[in-house]
Order: structure tokens, then C-alpha cells, then sequence
């Protein structure tokens, strides 16, 4: 029994097929995670966007009353995260309140560190958090972007009519899916010999 060049092609193909089943689940588990990645940075980075935009026109965020101080615990003032500790011990609690009002500073753009006393503070512009997170989320949307049928996933090269396996653009390889979608198509179709030849 000899099989036929092309079938040998064929049943190489099914075993990777059959014999992957492994290696597809461990794909689709990182295509999931790649989308939750996609999905989440983009929403984070919405977020962080309309959280900027609000600071800009109002302040947010929460006072502190220690007698015979006031300071800003934490809030979004003027496009920055603000936050502020105090190292001292009180021996009574501070009073604390949330405020919502408009804010009269002009936009920051630089981080700051600055400390009064036992009171430390530290103002993040939201920028930083923003490209931090929407910087990989452009990139993972970039990388799985997709060309029309019959083009290259990588490139966009037009494959029309191309029997290589590679793209000559940039050289990579055309998926093993698509070639087995077209072996299962035109085996379906009656277009493909018997498998197995009879020989000395």
C-alpha cells in the first residue's frame, strides 16, 4: 500500500489537528485572556479619561478637619489624583468630609511629591495611570486586528492565488486552519482522490 504524495500532506495535517487538541486549548485560554486584556484596558482607559475631564471643570474627593489643621486627604483636583498621609499621632479622630465643587486651578501635568511637617502628599497627573494602561491595550488591539479573506493576517498582503504557504510580503506562514477549511472543502466536494492507492 503507498499513499499519494498530496494524501500524505493530508493525513499529516489531520493528525496535527487530532493530535493538538492540547495545544488548541491553550491557545483559546490566551485568545480569552487577550480579550479580557483588550477589553479591560480599554475600559479602564475610558475611565481614567472621563475621570480627568471631570477634574478638570470640579474637584472631588474628601477633607480632613484635625484642629488646627485642613488638608485634602484625597481627590481628583485639576487632572491629578491627589493623596496626603499623616505620620503624626492625634490623639483624638479627625473629622472627614466629601466635597464636590468647582475647581479653580488651571490644569497639572507633573507628579509631586511634597511633605509639611509629619504630612506627606503626593499628586499623580492622571497621564501617567492613562498611558500606563491604554498604551499595552493599543497594542494587543493593533496586534489582532483583521485584513479581509484571502489576505495576510499579518500584513494585509493580498493571497490571491497563492499555493506557497507563506506570504511573500513578510514571510510568514499561512494558518494550518485555513488550509485544512480549504482540504475539508474540496474533499467534500468530491474534488480529492481515494486515499489509499493500491501498489506492489
Amino acid at each position: 500500500m503507498r499513499l499519494q504524495p498530496h494524501r500524505q500532506h493530508l493525513g499529516h495535517l489531520l493528525r496535527m489537528r487530532n493530535g493538538g487538541a492540547g495545544a488548541g486549548e491553550a491557545m483559546r485560554r490566551t485568545g480569552r485572556l487577550r480579550r479580557v486584556l483588550k477589553w479591560g484596558g480599554l475600559v479602564l482607559s475610558l475611565l481614567i479619561a472621563a475621570a480627568w475631564a471631570v477634574s478638570i471643570r470640579w474637584e472631588v474627593g474628601q477633607r480632613v478637619w484635625d484642629r488646627p489643621r485642613f488638608y485634602l486627604r484625597a481627590g481628583l483636583i485639576a487632572g491629578r489624583l491627589v493623596y496626603a498621609y499623616d505620620a503624626a499621632p492625634r490623639p483624638t479622630p479627625r473629622r472627614s468630609f466629601w466635597f464636590f465643587e468647582r475647581n479653580p486651578w488651571p490644569a497639572q501635568w507633573f507628579l509631586e511629591v511634597d511633605k509639611w511637617g509629619n504630612l506627606w502628599s503626593i499628586s499623580l497627573p492622571l497621564w501617567i495611570p492613562f498611558l500606563l494602561v491604554a498604551t499595552p491595550a493599543a497594542i494587543l488591539w493593533w496586534r489582532d486586528r483583521r485584513f479581509p479573506p484571502g489576505h495576510c493576517q499579518h500584513c494585509g498582503y493580498d493571497l490571491t492565488g497563492n499555493t506557497s504557504g507563506t506570504c511573500p510580503e513578510c514571510g510568514s506562514l499561512i494558518r494550518i486552519r485555513e488550509q485544512q477549511s480549504d482540504i475539508a472543502a474540496m474533499s467534500e466536494g468530491g474534488h480529492l482522490p481515494p486515499i489509499i492507492e493500491a501498489g506492489d
